[in-house]
């Protein structure tokens, strides 16, 4: 399972980059849809859930991911990247009222 789950993330995390310089939302899309084909195969893993709040956040969808993003932190509190994208959610909510 091992090579199975890193083949997949690895496949989403290919859409992401490719968002970055394409900016179409079927992307995100795909790359989710990646994401959660990772949960399946192992769920106790942080990286599927932190691109997924990462995903969400790009899509707006703050109250997503938050959620995901609050997994990390309970699975891996010092997962890379977390700092910020907690920040960003942050900032993102007090600027929607949420």
């Amino acid at each position: 399972y091992n090579n199975i789950f890193e083949e997949e993330l690895n496949k989403a995390l290919t859409l992401l980059e490719n968002f970055y310089y394409n900016k179409e939302e079927n992307i995100l899309k795909e790359a989710s849809k990646q994401l959660f084909y990772c949960l399946k195969i192992k769920k106790n893993r942080p990286e599927p859930y932190f691109y997924l709040a990462y995903t969400f956040y790009l899509l707006n969808e703050l109250s997503f991911a938050m959620t995901y993003m609050r997994v990390v932190a309970f699975l891996e509190p010092a997962f890379p990247g977390l700092k910020y994208l907690r920040e960003n959610l942050a900032h993102a909510c007090i600027n929607k009222h949420i």
